[in-house]
């Protein structure tokens, strides 16, 4: 009876460590919090219909600043330098990080190209990104972090674009604990419609340039209105006049 007990005790003691075992070792089990030091997946700007950085990353409070230079208005297909930048007092924030889109109308609004290799660009869902790469975290540098970068305009006007950007002022600790999570928005302005210029000798208001003689004899214009067909007379000048 003792041996049996024994052995149900041993038992007992083997399942127990197994399971242990299995639960600390499985990834089923034990969920990792990752940071992105090489670049978040796409979707996490602050824009419309997305997240940000805080979805990973726990965000505490504390000077900082995070801006976006764009053009103030754009001409459809020309291309203009972008500057995503950090600035802190905090001698704490050592790495740093930032993903942008630019929408207008919630579409995705031109396109993006790399400057360096501190930047990378990506997609998903029909919208365009560009975000640091794991060289454009600035790795114990304090102070804060410059990543300029290409944004070509849309081949036709599609309204006002804005530009959409979540940064991170990490503290560099390789976790997402402890970092600081700042959003920013930048709207370029669609140009003008241009200046309508009304057609030359149109008499009849249509638009269109209508065909007129001089008779030097009376000193009358006549008029061909390209509205109906249909002419008119009137008088100015005389016939010693000269055009």
């Amino acid at each position: 009876m003792m041996k049996k007990q024994k052995k149900v005790k041993v038992a007992v003691v083997i399942a127990a460590v197994g399971f242990g075992l299995f639960v600390f070792g499985s990834n089923s089990f034990v969920q990792t919090v990752k940071s992105f030091a090489s670049g978040p997946p796409p979707g996490f700007t602050g824009a419309p219909g997305e997240n940000n950085c805080t979805a990973c990353h726990s965000s505490v409070d504390g000077p900082g600043q995070f801006t976006i230079t764009a053009p103030a208005a754009y001409v459809p297909g020309q291309t203009y330098q972008i500057q995503v930048r950090h600035t802190s007092t905090d001698t704490s924030r050592r790495r740093w990080g930032f993903q942008l889109t630019s929408l207008a109308n919630n579409t995705a609004a031109g396109s993006f190209a790399n400057l360096s290799s501190q930047t990378q660009t990506l997609s998903d869902s029909g919208r365009l990104y560009i975000e640091h790469t794991l060289l454009g975290t600035f790795n114990n540098q304090t102070g804060g972090a410059l990543w300029t970068f290409n944004w070509t305009a849309p081949a036709t006007s599609a309204g006002p674009v804005t530009f959409y950007a979540a940064g991170n002022q990490a503290n560099g600790d390789g976790t997402s604990d402890g970092d600081r999570i700042l959003l920013a928005n930048a709207t370029s302005q669609s140009p003008p419609p241009p200046p309508s210029v009304r057609s030359p000798f149109d008499y009849d208001g249509d638009n269109k340039t209508d065909i007129s003689i001089f008779r030097p004899g009376p000193g009358e214009w006549w008029v061909l209105r390209s509205s109906d067909g249909g002419n008119f007379a009137t008088q100015f000048g005389a016939s010693t006049d000269r055009m």
